[in-house]
């Protein structure tokens, strides 16, 4: 476990990674962490339709999610405009 832990740790540390996303079926004790000995933000997601206020559809699921990402890299960066552009 420990090994996996440093590797995940250089690798995001090596890619700029910004972003730990996850579901709240599992525990955030090692997402949280990595968060903190990388400064990385980490976000629950919405799992299903019904998984957060107002997602009633897949749509609303996909706009729900789509938003937290958005919000976390603050949606007026560079990074996060060619992000969601490809």
């Amino acid at each position: 476990r420990v090994l996996f832990r440093s590797s995940v740790i250089h690798t995001i540390q090596k890619q700029g990674v910004k972003l730990i996303l996850m579901e709240p079926y599992f525990s955030p004790k090692v997402p949280d962490s990595i968060a903190e000995k990388t400064g990385v933000k980490v976000l629950h997601m919405a799992p299903d339709v019904g998984g957060a206020k107002g997602v009633t559809d897949y749509f609303s699921l996909f706009d729900y999610d789509i938003s937290l990402i958005e919000n976390a890299l603050g949606a007026s960066s560079p990074d996060a405009a060619k992000g969601a552009s490809q």
